[in-house]
């Protein structure tokens, strides 16, 4: 029985590996002055954050996370930014995602004007 056991154990982290270092994506070929449709094709459009194995006469099938996570909209006397938060640091491997596992990336008339959570709060704190 106990044999058994580990065989299955085996079998469900047998699949391609999954990345253990804490740098997710690559944010280096990021530039100012890019739309975001040119900044979410240099990181990619989602994140294969697992794998799961739902037939066994199958091979293994990718989780993807959307990117980027999540989005919003800043309104100021100067103007709008679009604020899009990207998945790109795994600090802790507890399931969940916290902000400074995220990058913002501020976009602003259609073009990235700053990235991380230092602009972005200082564009916060000149609304």
């Amino acid at each position: 029985m106990l044999f058994f056991l580990c065989g299955c154990a085996i079998q469900t982290v047998s699949g391609p590996p999954v990345s253990t270092g804490t740098e997710l994506v690559n944010i280096h070929s990021v530039q100012l002055g890019m739309s975001p449709e040119e900044v979410a094709k240099a990181i990619g459009p989602g994140l294969t954050i697992g794998y799961e194995k739902k037939d066994p006469q199958q091979g293994f099938t990718p989780l993807v996370m959307k990117q980027p996570l999540r989005q919003e909209k800043l309104q100021g006397p100067s103007g709008e930014w679009d604020i899009q938060y990207y998945y790109t640091q795994l600090k802790k491997s507890d399931g969940i995602i916290t902000d400074d596992e995220l990058t913002p990336f501020v976009f602003q008339d259609g073009h990235l004007v700053g990235q991380g959570w230092t602009y972005l709060n200082h564009v916060k704190s000149n609304l």
